[in-house]
């Protein structure tokens, strides 16, 4: 326990039931520090880096390390609300003494040091090798440490702001006062990060976007591999659209059958084809065993989707029959 404290207050009513109920025990609100302690050295200095060659590492957003600090950060938002959520509402409105100062601490006035910054250059930027250079593309470490000294400044005022309206002797004190601030503070801080991630991420987007020309779907994909997978296989091998004619031998066809997509293209497919040396068969009855030959076909499909999207592939198997004269 890091800090504990008792308090209470009294309520008055006109009726004779009591308006907050006998008792109530909340259930307790925990956070697991592992991620968060795991990206701090033993002499707590930040360790956070993205390793660029792991297979998993696609952009600045979509990595490891920042999905598992992204899940860190919304759950500490979470977590900081429900604390939040807990004083301001269950709390505070048992007690009507300073309202006013109330009010002013639960204004967010602070300094947040999480914000995305793009910087221009006109010469061609290098990867940071770990030190500060004139061709570096990571913010240096005199400007990071001007921003946390500003936060620190910021809140160190707001502090002192709270310790000359707020006791300890009073039933919302210093200690409730500095808990709303830290979970305040830390709920800001959080959604900026992620907040930032993501901006990020569609700032790529959006000049792949335009150097591309157009918002490329996992269909577009489908049809440029379609193009040039009957450049890259001899014919024998290219894949063929999913479309067959259904006949008896020496008729004309009876109709079709095909797999198509969810916008009524047959799909491209791989075949394999088996001649028929063995019969094959299948039961109508315990005592009727129909017997048929034919050659066989494998057909292997492949379905192209981008990672981090649900896959909008839909099919189905269409059969149509030729219209009767």
């Amino acid at each position: 326990v890091i800090k504990s404290r008792k308090t209470f207050c009294e309520i008055s009513t006109s009726t004779k039931k009591n308006p907050r109920g006998e008792r109530k025990v909340h259930d307790p609100i925990e956070l697991t520090l592992n991620s968060y302690l795991n990206l701090l050295s033993s002499d707590m200095k930040p360790i956070f880096k993205i390793d660029r060659m792991s297979d998993t590492c696609i952009t600045p957003r979509r990595n490891e390390p920042v999905k598992a600090t992204m899940d860190f950060m919304k759950e500490l938002y979470y977590w900081s609300r429900k604390v939040e959520i807990y004083f301001t509402e269950h709390m505070f409105p048992m007690n009507s003494e300073n309202k006013e100062n109330i009010s002013t601490l639960l204004k967010k006035e602070y300094l947040h040091p999480v914000l995305p910054i793009f910087q221009e250059k006109e010469n061609d930027m290098e990867i940071d090798s770990g030190e500060e250079s004139d061709n570096s593309i990571i913010l240096p470490h005199s400007d990071v440490e001007k921003m946390i000294n500003g936060q620190n400044e910021n809140l160190a005022k707001k502090l002192k702001l709270v310790e000359s309206d707020f006791n300890e002797n009073s039933f919302i004190s210093t200690t409730e006062s500095i808990i709303i601030i830290a979970t305040s503070h830390a709920q800001t801080i959080s959604s900026f990060y992620v907040q930032s991630m993501r901006y990020i991420e569609e700032k790529m987007e959006d000049q792949l976007r335009s150097a591309i020309g157009k918002q490329v779907t996992p269909k577009d994909f489908t049809d440029f591999m379609n193009y040039h997978n009957k450049r890259f296989f001899k014919p024998a091998y290219a894949p063929k659209s999913f479309c067959y004619t259904i006949r008896r031998p020496e008729h004309y066809p009876e109709g079709l059958i095909s797999i198509e997509d969810s916008s009524s293209e047959p799909i491209s497919t791989i075949v394999n084809r088996i001649e028929g040396d063995h019969p094959m068969s299948f039961s109508i009855n315990a005592a009727t065993e129909i017997k048929f030959h034919g050659d066989k076909y494998a057909h292997a499909w492949v379905n192209y989707t981008f990672s981090g999207t649900s896959n909008p592939s839909s099919l189905k198997l269409a059969a149509r029959a030729r219209q009767f004269s």
